[in-house]
């Protein structure tokens, strides 16, 4: 009885070298995963190209591409800001590195616009009386470099904790009294955004002395001389009551201190005499203001 015939079957696994792409029939590679970060980039923003694998496991190579172009000479999977502007299409082609491979272009990615940068902000003066006026001064900067030109400063004034002016550089005294706190939140803005606004002081508003009086030399009956008041000495503070003071002097030299009045016996013919009179309140004397009269005579 002759053995039995065994049929042996041969089954031939081909090797796959690194131009092999597995299921891909074309032998080019499959890139798998490809994508562009940040979808929502702004200006500033550097971009990553990034996949998951290339079927294979191939070398890749990278460009970049703004608004349609080549970026010649960036091949890494990063893209920096430097070559992007506000609006700017930007995607990234991936290829694998296999000969007759067709890249794999990314989500596109339009750059968005970016809030200015407030450089600095300051309030002068540091320490306001009721008289003074107040400047916020502030300087900023755009990273979109089309809007650089564009940037204006946004000021909110607050007293006392309330708002009391908006985006002019300067409020004046008619906002505050002695002892107001007084502060300014500044801010810088391109049309579209705004940078987080910076709140400068408060500034704790200071007493005025009071301003000079309005005042005229008169001519008694008896040939003496009057100093008179034709318009009161400015107060801010309108619990404050004034006292006011006179100086007469001739011909520089000091006559007498005190006293609206100068006797006329203490008069020449030809003698220059002058006033100066000044209001002082609770806190010390103002500015003063000075008129003058010549006696006919020799």
């Amino acid at each position: 009885m002759s053995a039995p015939l065994r049929t042996a079957f041969l089954t031939i696994v081909p090797l796959c070298w690194i131009g092999c792409a597995g299921d891909d029939p074309s032998g080019q590679g499959i890139v798998r995963g490809l994508e562009l970060t940040p979808e929502d980039a702004k200006t500033g923003d550097p971009l990553k190209c990034t996949w998951n694998s290339v079927e294979g496991g191939v070398a890749t190579i990278i460009r970049w591409r703004v608004n349609g172009a080549t970026v010649l000479g960036e091949k890494g999977e990063t893209l920096d800001s430097e070559w992007t502007e506000k609006g700017d299409k930007v995607s990234c082609v991936v290829t694998p590195g296999v000969p007759g491979a067709v890249g794999e272009q990314s989500n596109v990615v339009t750059i968005l616009n970016s809030a200015p940068v407030l450089l600095e902000a300051s309030l002068t003066p540091e320490a306001p009386t009721e008289r003074d006026l107040l400047y916020a001064n502030g300087e900023g900067e755009d990273p979109d470099r089309a809007d650089r030109e564009k940037v204006f400063m946004h000021y909110k004034w607050m007293v006392n904790g309330e708002e009391v002016g908006y985006d002019d550089y300067v409020l004046g005294p008619s906002w505050w009294n002695e002892g107001d706190n007084v502060s300014v939140y500044v801010s810088v803005g391109d049309g579209l955004e705004r940078s987080p606004a910076q709140l400068i002081g408060p500034v704790t508003v200071a007493n005025s002395l009071p301003g000079p009086p309005e005042i005229e030399i008169l001519e008694n009956g008896d040939g003496s001389l009057s100093c008179e008041i034709l318009e009161e000495a400015e107060e801010l503070d309108l619990g404050d009551t004034l006292e006011y003071d006179t100086l007469w002097r001739e011909f520089g030299n000091v006559l007498q201190e005190g006293g609206s009045t100068l006797s006329a016996s203490l008069l020449r013919p030809g003698g220059e005499y002058s006033c100066e009179m000044w209001a002082s309140d609770e806190e010390g004397p103002g500015e003063s203001v000075f008129a003058w009269t010549v006696i006919p005579g020799e």
